[in-house]
């Protein structure tokens, strides 16, 4: 990702019946890794070192464990352990970056301590690129735009004044919204 200057990538793996998403953030120092588990209600953030180590806290790890260990047996094993978890989700990672945009379902998914955080909380569904040059006005929401997005898109939007726009999930609803995300500069 680094050679590529790319910033953010996401990938998702099954552990034990289990979706995992993982969204690996380069544009953070220390580097960081969100993890979010479909249906478990279970989320962290690590911390990845210049060397790319890293470590789980003991409260994440015996909160995933407390929730994990019922499908366990699914895995075809009944140990679990830190190691072996983050091993199993670096040898299930992709070799490649996917050129796509994230969603930011996934990012709130993965980091819903961070997402309560930005501006406008109640509007989390990303509706289009506002380019504000044209208005005379100055774009806004830079900062749910890092969040969300990742650095180099946030920078790409500083740059050329466009707003990154975003609607309630009720307002999504009712316009009947198919998101097709795309970089701003697509």
């Amino acid at each position: 990702m680094l050679d590529k200057d790319v910033d953010r990538d996401h990938f998702y793996t099954t552990f034990a019946t289990i979706r995992f998403d993982v969204l690996v953030c380069l544009d953070t120092e220390p580097y960081e890794m969100l993890i979010g588990a479909r249906g478990l209600n279970w989320a962290c953030t690590l911390t990845i070192s210049q060397n790319f180590e890293m470590q789980m806290d003991d409260y994440d790890f015996y909160s995933l464990k407390d929730k994990i260990s019922p499908y366990l047996k699914h895995n075809g094993n009944q140990k679990f352990g830190s190691y072996i978890f983050l091993k199993y989700l670096c040898e299930h990672s992709p070799n490649k970056y996917r050129k796509k945009i994230i969603n930011p379902s996934i990012v709130r998914l993965c980091a819903p301590h961070k997402a309560t955080n930005i501006n406008e909380p109640d509007r989390t569904v990303f509706y289009r690129w506002m380019p504000q040059s044209d208005t005379g006005r100055t774009a806004r929401n830079y900062e749910k735009t890092e969040f969300y997005f990742g650095k180099n898109v946030a920078d790409y939007c500083r740059e050329h004044n466009i707003s990154s726009q975003w609607i309630t999930e009720e307002q999504a609803k009712n316009m009947n919204i198919k998101i097709n995300l795309k970089n701003p500069w697509d």
